[in-house]
């Protein structure tokens, strides 16, 4: 039996435990040209309607496109969907979430011989994995700023970091294999999951 931990987080691999990267966080810039967050989130989600892998999921994006968001329903539908498409596959899978981060992940459940991360893969394109990745990029970045300055923003206020470290310091440091800064906390979990919800 071996367990495959999907979650937002990097790759690691840990006593058969695989944590896959952060598939479900997108990576945007800032607003330009004087757009509004909610003017630019339209036209991502009418851009995503245009790659969408099936009709539901480009009829989804269309409404999100119009509405200026994406619906609880239209994600836990999609989420459903994957959730479902890995238990045919013999693969059963179960989310969990920290109540004091907003962290979630999805752990399975398989045979050994199967190959997980294939069967993950493959249920996650056909069910709507653009959907919920924008779905939270727009929740914790409602007003498309740009990622990495959010971030600065938010793990100076949680206590992560020092005054003074900028989005250009995360853009930065995010890409070291130990940055300066601890990825377990819970301040720094808060503010990848939500980086709205800590920055000034």
């Amino acid at each position: 039996m071996s367990l495959v931990e999907f979650g937002l987080g990097r790759w690691s691999c840990q006593a058969g435990i695989v944590v896959v990267a952060a598939a479900l966080v997108a990576g945007c810039s800032g607003p330009q040209g004087g757009d509004t967050g909610a003017e630019l989130w339209k036209a991502e989600f009418a851009a995503a309607a245009e790659r969408a892998t099936s009709d539901w999921e480009r009829e989804a994006l269309e409404s999100a496109a119009e509405s200026g968001s994406i619906s609880d329903e239209d994600f836990e539908y999609a989420e459903q969907m994957y959730l479902r498409c890995m238990a045919d596959r013999g693969v059963p899978t179960t989310k969990q979430i920290d109540p004091a981060t907003g962290y979630f992940s999805y752990t399975s459940e398989s045979a050994e011989g199967v190959d997980v991360q294939a069967i993950q893969q493959e249920c996650s394109g056909g069910n709507g994995l653009e959907l919920r990745a924008l779905y939270f990029e727009a929740s914790g970045n409602p007003d498309h700023r740009d990622r990495d300055e959010l971030m600065a923003e938010c793990l100076v206020n949680e206590g992560v970091v020092g005054k003074g470290y900028s989005g250009e310091d995360y853009k930065r440091d995010k890409e070291l294999a130990v940055p300066p800064y601890d990825e377990s906390s819970q301040g720094f979990v808060r503010c990848y999951v939500n980086p709205a919800g800590g920055a000034s």
